[in-house]
């Protein structure tokens, strides 16, 4: 609908290209909003773990393995011009805080994150049934891990939600359960996720239909993984 509608005012204002052009940016950030903003339906949830199981799982970040500070990348709505932001520091011994700014102001929806190839982890991610995320002083804010695949279309990739509060906790969040979203949507055509072919493992927040926005911090003990039976 956003080509047809451009379309439609390029016959409308074609004499007029001053009020083309601010029309034509209006149509492009309106787009932008609603792949953004729109609900992810049937996200799945990070459950806590079972007590008792955190010795058969594989520290991946933190801990020994460290956090490779300086190989994540940062990626925000700033690909399409939003002002929001979002890193990986530091924090503590040997903890690390996901922090940032979750801006919505102008295209009207927002989302940050970090991303950190997955060739860097100590055990092949092939090799892995679940994640599990130890994770703190979340704000109340919902964050969801995000693997990206070789070869995937742009805005693609598989994500699998969780909500940490002030007190630690551990997130169990199994691989076969990640679901395909392109640009902010569940995508029905899109096959199960391939372990074969995850390339990144990233952090990310967004802000939904208004439901988040603003400054963010979680703060991370370790990344682990379930190694497959």
């Amino acid at each position: 609908q956003v080509g047809s509608s451009a379309a439609m005012w390029v016959g409308v204002a074609g004499s007029r290209p001053g009020r083309l052009f601010r029309l034509r940016r209006s149509i492009a950030v309106a787009a932008a909003a609603s792949m953004m903003a729109a609900p992810v339906i049937g996200l799945a949830t990070g459950h806590l773990a079972a007590p008792g199981k955190s010795s058969a799982a594989l520290v991946l970040l933190g801990g020994s393995a460290g956090w490779h500070f300086d190989s994540w990348r940062s990626n925000t709505d700033a690909v399409r011009g939003g002002p929001s932001t979002a890193v990986l520091r530091p924090s503590g011994t040997a903890e690390a805080e996901f922090s940032g700014n979750l801006d919505p102001s102008k295209l009207g929806a927002a989302f940050a994150g970090v991303e950190l190839p997955v060739d860097l982890l100590p055990v092949p991610f092939a090799s892995l049934d679940a994640l599990r995320v130890t994770a703190s002083s979340g704000g109340s804010y919902t964050y969801s891990v995000s693997l990206k695949l070789r070869g995937g279309a742009s805005g693609a990739s598989y994500k699998f939600r969780f909500q940490p509060t002030d007190s630690e906790e551990e997130f169990e969040l199994p691989l076969k359960d990640f679901l395909p979203i392109v640009r902010g949507r569940e995508s029905a055509t899109s096959p199960p996720l391939d372990k074969e072919l995850v390339e990144s493992l990233g952090l990310q927040i967004a802000s939904g239909f208004g439901q988040q926005s603003g400054q963010f911090s979680l703060t991370l003990r370790e990344i682990s993984g379930v190694p497959s039976e």
